[in-house]
């Protein structure tokens, strides 16, 4: 082909051999079917492919003793029934939830703090203060049960369990009260 459209090699230049290779980014698809894999639903591995997977890789990574489940129901069940309750949870920055999960993993706050703690970040612009969710000490919180059992002598231990249950909601983990319950009655 005669003319100003025809290729020549570049003659200033050596030539030289490119090789990297293109990295195409996991499908949906495939995430969506990793996510089930790790036990989600399809419904919420779809949302979780879709919107916050990479906060919800991130967070598993970080934190792998925590179920699946539990860290998809943090990053996205619970902001969605909060939004329905009128709470601005877009506020809420992506570090405040793998702060949530870190604290949640090594013990400092209970599962059944979260809720709480979305509220009051999504109340405060994103801000929250963490120590005043976090649970109570071993001697603490026998000192709690002790006063409940004190308060309600002859009460039945189903019944003092729901007592504690609802005073400590939030403050020690479920199975600890019943452990320490059981060890004071």
């Amino acid at each position: 082909m005669p003319g100003a459209a025809r290729l020549y090699p570049e003659t200033d230049i050596p030539p030289f051999k490119i090789d990297f290779e293109v990295e195409l980014p996991e499908l949906i698809e495939e995430k969506v079917s990793r996510y089930k894999k790790l036990g989600l639903s399809e419904d919420l591995a779809k949302k979780i492919a879709k919107v916050k997977s990479d906060l919800f890789d991130t967070a598993l990574k970080r934190f792998p003793d925590l179920n699946p489940r539990f860290v998809a129901d943090v990053i996205l069940s619970k902001p969605i029934e909060l939004r329905r309750k009128g709470y601005p949870v877009d506020e809420i920055k992506e570090e405040i939830y793998l702060k949530i999960l870190e604290y949640v993993a090594n013990e400092k706050i209970a599962k059944e703090s979260v809720e709480e703690i979305l509220k009051k970040a999504a109340e405060n612009k994103g801000k929250v203060e963490f120590k005043e969710f976090f649970v109570l000490s071993e001697s603490e919180l026998k000192k709690e049960l002790k006063k409940i059992v004190e308060e309600n002598p002859g009460l039945p231990f189903k019944a003092l369990i729901g007592k504690a249950m609802q005073k400590l909601r939030g403050k020690a983990p479920g199975k600890k009260i019943v452990e320490i319950l059981r060890g004071l009655c």
